[in-house]
C-alpha cells in the first residue's frame, strides 16, 4: 500500500508535488469521466533494464530502473491510495529499453527528460558518488538533494537540505580555491565535463565533501549573524 521509492530510485527528479502544473494536469486526467485513452494524454513510463523478454503476456525485465514517469507514478498512487479497490481499466504506456552500453543509457535519460526543465548536474543524481556523499553527510544530520525535491517531500527541515550545485559551490570554493566561479557561475563550471570530475572526482575521500559543506556552513552562520554589518560586502 506505500511507494517502492527503491524502484523510482534511478529518476533523476523526486516527486515534485500536487501543485506542480504537470502534475495536476496528471491528476484531472485521473479524476475527470469521459477523458481520452489516459495513454493518449501522458507519456508514460520509461524503464531501463539489463535485459527484457516476453513470454506470451509477460514481460521479464531485468533490474528495471524507471528513469522517467516518477511524476505520472506518483500521480496514479496517490489516485488509487483512498480506494484500492476501484475498477478501472485505463492503460498506462511503458516502454522497456535495454541500453547496449552507459553513453546510450545516458543520453536516454537526458532525452526522456527533456519536457520540462532540468539542470545537466541533476542528471548525475544516480552516480555512485553522490549516493556516497548522501550517507557521509546524513552522519551530520544533514540530507543531501541528490534529485530535487526529495527531502522537501519528506518534511525534512530546509536549512538542513544540501542540493549538489550548494555542495559544488563550496568545493569550488574551497577545494579549487575558485571562489569567483563558485558563487557567480557554478552551473556553468558544472556543464562542462572536465570540470564536473574536478569537483566529483571519484578518486577523492567523500570526508572532504563533509568538510567543504561544514566549512561554508559555518561561513554561512558568521556572516548572518553580523546582518546589516556586512550587507553591502556580502557577496
Amino acid at each position: 500500500g506505500e511507494i517502492r521509492r527503491a524502484m523510482l530510485e534511478p529518476n533523476v527528479r523526486d516527486y515534485q508535488g500536487a501543485k506542480n502544473p504537470a502534475n495536476t494536469a496528471i491528476r484531472e486526467t485521473l479524476e475527470a469521466a469521459n477523458q481520452p485513452a489516459f495513454w493518449w494524454l501522458n507519456n508514460g513510463v520509461t524503464v531501463l533494464a539489463k535485459s527484457c523478454s516476453v513470454a506470451g503476456s509477460k514481460i521479464v525485465v531485468e533490474r528495471p530502473e524507471v528513469v522517467n514517469g516518477l511524476q505520472t507514478s506518483y500521480e496514479i498512487f496517490r489516485y488509487f491510495k483512498p480506494h484500492p479497490d476501484k475498477d478501472d481499466n485505463r492503460t498506462v504506456l511503458v516502454r522497456v529499453i535495454v541500453p547496449p552500453d552507459e553513453q546510450v543509457r545516458t543520453r536516454i535519460i537526458r532525452a526522456t527528460n527533456l519536457q520540462t526543465p532540468i539542470s545537466d548536474v541533476s542528471l548525475h543524481a544516480t552516480d555512485p558518488i553522490h549516493f556516497d556523499i548522501e550517507e557521509k553527510l546524513r552522519l551530520y544530520q544533514l540530507y543531501y538533494e541528490r534529485r530535487k525535491g526529495e527531502y522537501r517531500e519528506q518534511k525534512r527541515p530546509v536549512d538542513q537540505i544540501i542540493s549538489i550545485q550548494t555542495l559544488a559551490r563550496a568545493v569550488i570554493g574551497i577545494v579549487l580555491q575558485q571562489p569567483n566561479n563558485a558563487y557567480a557561475t557554478p552551473s556553468r563550471v558544472l556543464k562542462n565535463k572536465d570540470s564536473y570530475n574536478q569537483i566529483f572526482n571519484n578518486a577523492d575521500n567523500r570526508d572532504m565533501y563533509v568538510v567543504c559543506i561544514l566549512i561554508q556552513r559555518q561561513v554561512d552562520k558568521y556572516l548572518t549573524a553580523r546582518g546589516a554589518e556586512l550587507k553591502d560586502i556580502r557577496s
